[in-house]
């Protein structure tokens, strides 16, 4: 929605402002709402594509298309906010020039909100692979051999080898619970907390 009325601004401003702006500040809110208008239109193709059936959308690709947007946006930015610079008349007559400083305040303040976001989830993910290495450590005070006619039931098979039993008395393999605790941290069988 808001790229939306972003693209309509722009396209307002580059209509009806005729004011005395630089001819670079008219081409980079040009390709300030191109970019807005390829990832609106990405957008709405990604939700078409996703309830056509086709569920599965690789998330790469969109969050490489997504930080692509990104980028061009700041750097559109960073040579808006240049010539905006250069170009002092302009922001104060202007309504085209108000617009590129604007949007030019946006990018950075969404710059800065991500970079914020992506240092608060890389701490989450560090105290999560704490947790994990520490439940991983602590299983070694529970490993026994594995006792006759029981068996893993998260590979099912019945070869004796580094076992665990877990406080709820169930047994499982040593490789195949850490394997099973990187996806859910509790038992197998009664999703008991580890």
């Amino acid at each position: 929605m808001f790229s939306i009325l972003k693209i309509a601004a722009i396209i307002c401003v580059l209509i009806f402002d005729t004011s005395g702006c630089s001819n670079l500040i008219f081409i980079y809110l040009i390709m300030f709402g191109g970019i807005d208008f390829y990832e609106l239109f990405f957008n709405i193709g990604v939700l078409c594509y996703a309830n056509g059936g086709q569920r599965h959308i690789s998330s790469w690709l969109v969050n490489i298309m997504l930080a692509s947007c990104e980028s061009f946006r700041m750097i559109i930015s960073v040579a808006m906010s240049v010539e905006i610079i250069r170009d002092r008349n302009c922001v104060i007559h202007s309504i085209m020039g108000i617009l590129a400083m604007c949007l030019c305040a946006m990018t950075y303040f969404k710059c800065i909100m991500l970079m914020i976001y992506a240092l608060l989830w890389l701490c989450y993910r560090k105290r999560k692979r704490r947790e994990l290495q520490e439940t991983v450590d602590s299983l070694r005070q529970y490993l026994t051999p594995m006792p006759e006619g029981e068996i893993c039931s998260i590979c099912m098979d019945h070869e004796v080898r580094e076992s665990v039993v877990l406080r709820c008395n169930h047994w499982f393999h040593r490789s195949c619970l850490e394997e099973w605790i990187q996806r859910r941290m509790a038992c197998p069988m009664c999703r008991r907390p580890l």
